[in-house]
């Protein structure tokens, strides 16, 4: 498996529920063509997802869309016990025939938190859904199908009740390492040092490294070449523009550079990922 993505090895529907233990490692940041539920039962962790840090407890989901970057990070003495959906986008594709919010619009808001009254009700369909596929029937992915409609209509109208989203509230480190994921987003495709980053952060440069990893999950090269190469998806995928062109505008500093990075995180060249896109 490349590092960096995971592919699309999900058949349709996948539902799982795990415990994590405070030491247990995600491994590689990643980003997949599904759409991802993640419910924390109990427990904690930090979910740092697009460019954003959030602090995960008991009762929040996180709702992660298709080619969004994201790494979950477990710590802090304590481990998680969580549900995992992941679905691919025709699964649902009747979803938003009737007027109803479409699976995008249900996803545009990353963090939820279940109102601690609808947590068991919640928490039910999600036991439902589960039963279902590990004791399938001929009935299964009908009532697996209507399930998962439950719950995303219910966390549609969680999205409607909420007035205004919720502000969290980091702590200083943190509150400063997502400045400097700020800046590294706006500033990616032109030259971005560690030292600028930590700059960005008021850290010293080994200190800033250390923190990056520990709240983000990423080293900070490693963050930056996933975002260089998102862009570059798109550019190979909707431009004429030469494998070095597309380097130099993505901030790669040279063609061959670009090229062994693309390889080592999507397991094809620049070339192969464009024809492949092209049938």
């Amino acid at each position: 498996m490349p590092e960096g993505i995971f592919q699309d090895n999900i058949d349709r529907f996948t539902i799982d529920r795990l415990k994590r233990t405070a030491d247990f490692s995600m491994g590689a940041p990643h980003y997949h063509p599904y759409y991802e539920l993640y419910y924390l039962c109990s427990g904690q962790c930090r979910m740092f997802i697009h460019n954003t840090i959030y602090y995960a407890a008991p009762g929040d989901i996180f709702l992660i869309p298709p080619s969004r970057l994201h790494r979950t990070i477990y710590g802090d003495g304590k481990g998680a016990d969580r549900y995992d959906i992941r679905f691919i986008p025709p699964y649902l594709s009747m979803f938003s025939e009737h007027g109803s919010k479409g699976l995008d619009e249900i996803f545009s808001c990353p963090k939820l938190t279940v109102p601690m009254a609808k947590r068991p009700g919640f928490e039910l369909l999600l036991a439902k859904m589960k039963k279902e596929t590990s004791r399938p029937d001929a009935y299964s992915q009908l009532q697996t199908k209507s399930l998962l409609i439950q719950l995303l209509i219910s966390l549609a109208r969680l999205e409607h009740q909420m007035q205004v989203p919720a502000i969290q509230s980091l702590n200083q480190a943190d509150e400063a390492i997502q400045e400097a994921v700020h800046y590294i987003h706006r500033f990616h495709r032109q030259t971005v040092s560690l030292r600028s980053a930590a700059q960005a952060a008021h850290m010293s440069t080994s200190y800033f490294s250390k923190k990056f990893k520990e709240t983000t999950g990423f080293g900070f090269k490693e963050y930056l070449t996933h975002l260089r190469i998102q862009d570059s998806e798109n550019l190979l995928k909707t431009t004429p523009l030469s494998i070095t062109e597309v380097a130099l505008a993505c901030g790669f500093s040279d063609g061959n550079y670009f090229g062994d990075a693309f390889r080592k995180i999507k397991g094809m060249s620049p070339n192969q990922y464009r024809k492949q896109k092209e049938q």
